[in-house]
């Protein structure tokens, strides 16, 4: 969280958030702003997608 207040929902908790504060979720769970509390706000959102292959794996893998 940058810069404002927010509630922030993520499965049935909700957490309010200030300046500094961070969550580390699984995104397969419903999540997101529930509540805004104090403007402006101002917060990033990171997706992660598991790991990169590995050399080995990316030259051994089947090519179309």
């Amino acid at each position: 969280m940058l810069d404002g207040t927010m509630d922030y929902g993520y499965g049935g908790a909700v957490y309010e958030m200030h300046p500094g504060d961070t969550l580390q979720l699984d995104g397969e769970v419903p999540h997101g702003p529930v509540r805004i509390i104090t403007l402006p706000i101002q917060f990033l959102s990171v997706t992660a997608y598991g790991r990169l292959p590995t050399d080995s794996e990316t030259l051994s893998a089947p090519h179309p």
